[in-house]
């Protein structure tokens, strides 16, 4: 798997036509992130979920929903509050398959106005069928007025990047990581690749795919002229890497190695909290008691 920046700026290298099947259901998120929570009485649910940016949000408050169940009132009532909290998000997101997972979590126990609203369902998936086939032409015309030298590589880095973005918004993960894998090709700035490189990794984490993203990282952060910030957003996807694969070690490392300047920079995937909590646990497990204290 290569994500290398071409280094050309000629038209001789025509990019390969990957960008799947624009009409095929959604995809499934692979990534589904475990918080640490704090159960107490006063646990802030809203404020917990505004640390994360809106997908991300959304899959926190149905984790947190689904560990709260049903054995209490009070359980009850925080997992409705975070289904309450998760649909207000979904119905302003672009997202069918996970605003109907939270109507059928809800299951009509938060009133008529928490029900399935099968007109902004149909609204939803009929402007994409026909932004999706308007895309696929845009798509193939782009390809094409490229290899004609009609419009330079930074014209048509826009247009696939552009179209990435739409199938993110929409959860259609695969066919968005296609296109941002494409924009690769038309990259012709450092602040362009660098950009590109983060929206592309957390792509690839959505979909669980960690061995790619620990691959995408450790060749991004081999580029020269790499943004500060996306240095350490790949320095944490790559913590966040090696923690899946159980190399708790490797992965303190690198995540307590990320600089306070990410912040909440990455909260598409983990804010910074959740950084510095990973990493703190894995060092703890793992590090010696002179290595952690020369460490820490």
């Amino acid at each position: 798997m290569h994500f290398c920046r071409s280094k050309s700026d000629g038209h001789s290298d025509k990019p390969e036509d990957n960008y799947g099947n624009f009409d095929s259901d959604e995809e499934e998120k692979g990534y589904s992130p475990t918080p640490f929570l704090k159960g107490g009485k006063h646990f802030d649910i809203q404020a917990y979920a505004s640390n994360y940016h809106r997908s991300t949000k959304i899959l926190r408050l149905i984790f947190i929903a689904d560990r709260f169940g049903n054995a209490n009132e009070r359980r009850r009532s925080m997992q409705l509050e975070a289904l309450r909290i998760a649909y207000d998000i979904a119905k302003k997101g672009k997202d069918v398959n996970v605003f109907i997972k939270i109507v059928r979590k809800i299951d009509g126990r938060l009133g008529p106005n928490y029900d399935m609203d099968e007109n902004w369902c149909n609204s939803v998936i009929e402007g994409r069928r026909v932004m999706s086939e308007m895309l696929q032409r845009c798509a193939k015309n782009c390809e094409k007025s490229y290899t004609e030298r009609t419009i330079c590589a930074e014209d048509a880095r826009n247009v696939f990047n552009s179209i990435a973005v739409f199938y993110e918004d929409h959860g259609a993960l695969t066919r968005a990581y296609a296109f941002y894998k494409k924009s690769v090709h038309f990259c012709r700035s450092d602040k362009n690749y660098s950009e590109l490189l983060r929206r592309l990794i957390v792509v690839v984490i959505e979909l669980g795919q960690f061995e790619a993203s620990a691959e995408i990282a450790e060749k991004g952060m081999q580029y020269p002229n790499l943004n500060p910030i996306t240095m350490e957003t790949l320095r944490c996807a790559l913590g966040l890497a090696r923690f899946k694969s159980h190399c708790y070690k490797d992965a303190a490392h690198q995540l307590l190695g990320v600089s306070k300047e990410l912040g909440n920079r990455f909260s598409k995937v983990m804010a910074a909290h959740d950084i510095a909590t990973f990493g703190a646990l894995c060092a703890l497990a793992t590090f010696d008691p002179i290595e952690f204290k020369n460490f820490i």
